[in-house]
């Protein structure tokens, strides 16, 4: 009668932090910092945008066109101004989608450690 090998525990054989789960965390959290890089940078060309209008003081759009001295001055103006606008928005879309997917990112890490974590429990 031969005797079958004793198998291993079973948190030996489900370690949250084994080589196939650990690069994947390695990556999410890589790309997370990147991530989190960008935002920061967002956030400070936002923060001098902002900067840049409060020294300069409120300049309505309306004022800049009505001081049009003739009808291509006033095209010229006019797209003048919405290339700002187009940037401004630009600037405010691009934070709020790094944010956005920051939060992705970090709830996707917490769901990989947390699936992980369950499975070395069990």
């Amino acid at each position: 009668m031969t005797r079958s090998p004793i198998p291993p525990p079973r948190s030996a054989t489900r370690n949250p932090r084994s080589p196939t789960t650990t690069p994947l965390i390695t990556q999410a959290e890589a790309e997370l910092a990147d991530a989190q890089q960008r935002e920061e940078a967002q956030y400070e060309l936002f923060c001098k945008r902002v900067r840049e209008m409060e020294e300069q003081g409120t300049v309505s759009y309306w004022s800049v066109l009505f001081k049009a001295t003739s009808f291509s001055d006033l095209l010229g103006r006019l797209d003048i101004v919405n290339e700002i606008m187009d940037y401004d928005r630009q600037v405010i879309q691009d934070l709020q989608n790094l944010q956005a997917e920051i939060e992705e990112k970090k709830n996707r890490a917490g769901s990989q450690q947390g699936s992980g974590q369950r499975q070395g429990g069990a």
